[in-house]
């Protein structure tokens, strides 16, 4: 999961009163990691002491999918689905999900952000109508760049677990079964220590031998195994693309670009 970025200003716009937030300057086309710089080198909440608005509080009932600014609220196991954001249900949702612009799924009758038809770089707030990728109505009149990012944490259902006093343990015996543990995992449990290069301090996060288990590396590349991320600004070289991995609940880079990769 990702740190929230520190943005200039918050504009608002009158639909099922949605806010959200720009910086001082452009910071790419979702770039989750991204933070805007002063011509001093300083980033835009040091230069101006501003920060977005849009945090945790903006869930209220959610549990999973996005707030109304566009703040991540947490993640459903594998085998379940976000039910209109208050609930993950088993098994697989109501029509076919939409595709927003932060590569997740959105299901029939949730609200949800796809990329803006005319700014690549901003999103549009829409509901899906669970008729394909792209099957949005209802969207907002106006595009925004969300300044939510996915804040600094483990995935680890939902709605995680908080980076540097807790780790996710999955049992080897029942992987959708997990828990957030303070200290080391119990016997017969995998443990995931991060999900992506923003809980690494600099470094980057690494799978062990298997996709349940990761810890972060400072240097190198984690070949042989697989390196987590969240988009595909998080991966390059010879894994450019950031996909879904087998367990769903999180993304490694990949060499090949399919459905679903960011």
């Amino acid at each position: 999961m990702r740190h929230l970025m520190s943005l200039g200003w918050c504009a608002v716009v009158v639909v099922a009163v949605f806010t959200a937030c720009s910086s001082d300057e452009q910071v790419g086309a979702n770039d989750p990691d991204a933070q805007a710089i002063d011509g001093a080198g300083a980033t835009d909440a040091a230069a101006d002491g501003a920060t977005c608005s849009c945090d945790a509080s903006s869930c209220g009932t959610r549990i999973c999918g996005r707030s109304a600014c566009g703040f991540p609220c947490g993640e459903c196991e594998p085998d379940e689905f976000c039910f209109v954001g208050t609930e993950c249900q088993t098994g697989v949702g109501p029509g076919t999900p939409c595709g927003d612009g932060f590569g997740d799924r959105v299901w029939e009758g949730d609200r949800g952000f796809r990329t803006c038809p005319t700014d690549p770089d901003a999103q549009q707030a829409c509901t899906c109508t669970g008729g394909g990728a792209d099957a949005w109505a209802s969207c907002d009149a106006a595009c925004v760049e969300v300044c939510a990012q996915t804040p600094a944490g483990i995935t680890c259902g939902a709605p995680g677990c908080t980076l540097g006093t807790e780790v996710c343990c999955i049992p080897t015996a029942a992987t959708n079964d997990r828990t957030c543990v303070a200290g080391s995992c119990p016997v017969s449990n995998y443990t995931r220590a991060c999900d992506g290069p923003e809980d690494c301090a600099g470094g980057i996060c690494c799978g062990g031998d298997n996709l349940w288990t990761a810890t972060c590396v400072t240097t190198g590349s984690c070949a042989p195994v697989d390196q987590y991320c969240h988009t595909g600004v998080d991966c390059g070289g010879g894994t450019p693309f950031c996909c879904p991995a087998p367990a769903i609940d999180v993304r490694t880079c990949s060499a090949t670009q399919v459905a679903g990769c960011t």
